[in-house]
């Protein structure tokens, strides 16, 4: 069968790629030990799920694998929900009645090998089954405190909840295809979503997993960034890069960087056109602003270029300057109206 062994290739990858980014979090990452362990098992048991379905359609897959592809999906939904839970509190750590969760993965996985107490499609459904159900509580305990967790830590946690239900929604599909191609075409679908979970991981730098710098962001430097920002006008300096800004503040850049994501939920060449934007907007606004160049105004909150200050103001307010200030005067001049027909009723 041709079709599959695109199929296997592209899922055998999927499988390595799993291998080698366990080991780098697990060994050369920095962050919190027992966050870096139990994503390690996670992307393990969908990497174990996997390598048994490639087996399955290529060889006479022995009962022991069997045993392993379902160990793997079972435990999938359960090191999600304790990592997700432990990403929390990094101080928590693991309950001995956490582990009990454990448990049906167990007892399915002697039940398919060597002892055959029932089939094993049977077992896994009802493994993929717990499995959906400790994940339904890692969602829980992301929506619980949602508005208390950085920024960084609850966007990271939804991602990589979502991205193992749609990997264990193709586990369950895969028990009810009636055809291999349908069997292989769900391995190749649950090893695309890993790919795409992955490649966010390097794209953000982020094979530390959820990095200990993201809990340690202090108030002080959250403090030293709003002051600059908002009392002492920094963003008014020209061309300011954040290494340069990170500079001024004594702090490493990385740090900074972190800080203001967490802090405004931009980043930092976006956040310094924000307030840039909003100087303009003030001078803008006030009764004698045609009396001002709208270039030198942009010139002095801190823009290069008259075209980067434009395409800044237009994406900050959707219009135009002058647009922006007709708008304003228009406003006013109703004020006005109202005002003087107020007095004169009276």
């Amino acid at each position: 069968m041709d079709y599959l062994l695109p199929l296997s290739i592209f899922s055998g990858i999927a499988v390595t790629t799993c291998g080698f980014i366990a080991t780098y979090i697990l060994f050369v990452s920095k962050g919190n030990k027992l966050l870096r362990l139990l994503f390690v098992g996670l992307i393990l048991s969908v990497a174990i799920r996997i390598g048994k379905s490639i087996m399955y359609y290529h060889f006479d897959i022995p009962l022991f694998a069997v045993a392993l592809g379902y160990l793997g999906s079972t435990c999938t939904g359960v090191f999600l929900w304790l990592y997700i839970k432990c990403s929390r509190n990094h101080d928590a750590g693991i309950k001995v009645m956490d582990l009990f969760f454990f448990v049906p993965a167990l007892i399915g996985f002697f039940f398919i090998w060597p002892f055959e107490i029932l089939s094993a499609k049977t077992i896994y459904k009802l493994g993929t089954s717990w499995s959906f159900i400790c994940t339904s509580f890692g969602f829980y305990y992301i929506f619980k405190d949602w508005a208390k967790r950085p920024l960084l830590v609850r966007n990271w946690n939804m991602m990589t909840a979502i991205s193992i239900t749609i990997i264990l929604v193709f586990f369950w599909l895969q028990l009810y295809s009636e055809t291999l191609f349908e069997y292989a075409l769900g391995a190749g679908m649950a090893s695309m979503i890993m790919y795409g979970l992955f490649f966010f991981l390097l794209k953000k730098n982020k094979l530390h997993v959820v990095p200990k710098e993201i809990s340690s962001i202090d108030q002080e430097l959250l403090n030293k960034i709003q002051k600059a920002l908002e009392v002492e006008k920094l963003y008014r300096k020209n061309a300011l890069t954040v290494n340069e800004f990170a500079s001024l503040l004594d702090q490493p850049t990385y740090k900074v960087s972190l800080a203001i994501r967490e802090k405004y939920n931009k980043p930092f060449p976006e956040l310094i056109n924000h307030f840039r934007v909003k100087d303009v907007t003030e001078v803008l606004s006030n009764p004698n602003s045609s009396l001002f160049k709208v270039e030198a105004l942009a010139y002095d909150a801190g823009f290069s270029t008259p075209s980067a200050f434009y395409a800044a103001f237009k994406k900050e307010t959707g219009k135009t300057p002058r647009a922006y200030q007709r708008e304003i005067m228009k406003k006013r001049q109703r004020q006005k109206d109202v005002s003087y027909n107020g007095d004169y009723s009276f």
